[in-house]
């Protein structure tokens, strides 16, 4: 039930915003290319998301030229800072050989990183690495580990 004082916050709120329109004071939505440009600043602070979106972008070539090479190097910067989305994806860059010589040790090895920190797309890409012997050797109990783990796992990426 709305109070009199509620619709009358409820009112004003309306008047503000319509007033806003108004005078155009609403923004536009950014173009593609601002959202590129706004993305790229914070990269270049640090921003996990940001550094994990940019490598994002170049794997698909969404607004930039497709470069494998180039979101390696991002997902890396990620990595380096410890952020587990970044630790999956250099591993599955590494499993794949996407942007860089294709090397299932180093795959093993961030996927462990982040598996570490329940990313469970890493769990389960640690899994296959040990159901298939890639990077370690074939141990379908260990495979079996990092799949439940992966189930269970509260982050649910995979």
């Amino acid at each position: 039930m709305k109070t009199p004082l509620r619709r009358l916050a409820l009112g004003t709120q309306s008047i503000l915003l319509a007033w806003g329109i108004t005078l155009g004071l609403a923004q536009s939505p950014p173009t593609a290319a601002e959202k590129l440009a706004d993305l790229r600043e914070r990269a270049a602070k640090g921003d996990n998301f940001a550094l994990v979106d940019l490598g994002m972008a170049y794997v698909r070539g969404d607004g930039v030229p497709q470069d494998p090479a180039e979101a390696v190097k991002w997902f890396h910067k990620a990595a380096d800072q410890g952020y587990a989305l970044g630790e999956s994806n250099l591993g599955a860059m590494y499993a794949k050989g996407e942007g860089l010589p294709k090397d299932p040790v180093e795959a093993v090895r961030w996927y462990r990183k982040a598996a570490d920190q329940g990313w469970a797309a890493a769990e389960s890409n640690l899994g296959t690495m040990y159901e298939n012997g890639e990077g370690v050797p074939k141990d379908p109990a260990q495979a079996m580990k990092w799949y439940r783990k992966a189930a269970d796992s509260s982050s649910l990426s995979s």
